[in-house]
Parts: structure tokens; sequence; C-alpha cells
């Protein structure tokens, strides 16, 4: 299981490096996926939106991006690291044992718009 991020989906500026990064593991993890299947083993990755970590916290408490990122995020708040805790949880038991090559955005319904 890899985690990646909303921004591989959803770039911003001054963000193409972390962007491109994150990306790139979507494909990897196909790849991964589609290769080592016959073997039982799955390859899976979670995109997060806006969680608040210790990476975030500079605009958590920052009104402006407050008011222009997070009121976007259809819940209306931050994530927390628990919100895909149970996905982690899931694609690493037996429960997703036919589920592979597979990407799960967990952003609130941010990346719906």
């Amino acid at each position: 299981m890899a985690i990646s991020s909303l921004s591989a989906l959803d770039g911003a500026p001054r963000n193409e490096a972390y962007a491109a990064t994150k990306g790139a593991l979507i494909p990897m993890v196909r790849a991964i996926a589609v290769e080592h299947a016959r073997y039982g083993v799955r390859a899976n990755c979670i995109l997060p939106g806006w969680i608040a970590t210790d990476m975030t916290e500079g605009a958590q408490g920052n009104d402006k991006f407050n008011d222009n990122v997070i009121k976007r995020v259809p819940m209306r708040r931050w994530g927390e690291p628990k919100d895909f805790g149970g996905m982690a949880v899931y694609f690493a038991s037996d429960a997703s044992s036919f589920h592979t090559g597979d990407s799960v955005l967990i952003d609130g319904g941010y990346g719906v718009f």
C-alpha cells in the first residue's frame, strides 16, 4: 500500500515537484498490481486530501488559506489522520484480498469539483 495525495490529481502553484512525485505513485501501484497479482501481492494507494498534520500546521492557522481552500471541502473541515486509517487497515487486511490496483481518494469531497 502506498500513500499518495490529492495533489496527484489536483495541482497547486509552487507545488509541482510534490505533485509529480505523488502522481507517479498511481501508475506505479497499478503496474505492481498487474505484475505481482499472480503471486498474491496486492498494491493499492490512498490519496488523502487536506489533512491536519504537522506538515500542514502553517496552513491550518492561515485564515486566508482556510477561506480559499477548506471552504471548498464539502465537509467544511480539515481531515484527520484517523479519517483514512480505516482504509489503510482494510488494504492491509484479508478483507481486501481481491482488491488491487486501486487509488482511493479520501478528501471530504474536495476532488468532486
